[in-house]
């Protein structure tokens, strides 16, 4: 573990090379070259939570930027992106459950927590019909992120880190908009909610506080 004043610089970088990502609105970059670019911010964030004494955050961040890679192929593999992302989820479940049994449950958002397994079952329902070879694990996926984001609610997280889970969610959302029913989002949305989901899990997650 390393102080703040060595490790932030570290979670600057990502912000700014996830920032600079967003040139590929506009230049379409050799896979080769746009992979590893997708990944670099999501590394950094890991980077910075590993640094700072969080381990299983950081192998969630690994695990996403796998995941960002499987998306950046041409074409995107999909079950695969699912699969590393479904991972990265899991393990931050294990960091939520952990700090509920060290803190207990906060039961101030139960209900939001409540909302959030009701919205997610409506859109899986409204989803359903258009999702044809991507049935079980997109449902999967869902599933696996729903219980993330519901847990990080009820747990003693920073409230920082419960909006991060809830940020990456829409996200995903987003994307599955896109993915399923063909509407489309504003351009850069997708990633920035990511992104920024991303930075606040790693900051939060891996504070001394």
């Amino acid at each position: 573990m390393i102080d703040d004043k060595r490790a932030i610089p570290i979670l600057w970088l990502g912000v700014i090379a996830c920032a600079s990502y967003l040139a590929t609105i506009f230049v379409e970059a050799p896979v080769a070259i746009e992979a590893p670019w997708k990944a670099s911010g999501i590394v950094l964030f890991a980077v910075f939570a590993l640094l700072r004494g969080a381990p299983i955050a950081g192998a969630a961040l690994l695990a996403s930027a796998a995941g960002d890679v499987a998306l950046a192929l041409r074409p995107p593999v999909f079950e695969a992106g699912m699969a590393f992302f479904g991972l990265a989820h899991l393990l931050y479940i294990a960091a939520f459950v952990s700090l509920i049994r060290k803190g207990g449950a906060d039961k101030s958002l139960a209900v939001s927590a409540v909302l959030v397994v009701a919205a997610s079952a409506a859109l899986g329902a409204w989803f359903l019909p258009d999702m044809g070879a991507l049935t079980a694990p997109g449902l999967t996926y869902q599933t696996i992120i729903t219980v993330m984001v519901a847990t990080a609610l009820i747990s003693p997280a920073p409230m920082l880190a419960r909006l991060g889970a809830l940020v990456f969610m829409i996200s995903d959302t987003l994307i599955a908009l896109g993915l399923y029913k063909h509407i489309a989002v504003p351009p850069g949305s997708v990633w920035i909610a990511y992104a920024a989901g991303q930075a606040m899990l790693a900051y939060a997650l891996s504070s001394k506080k």
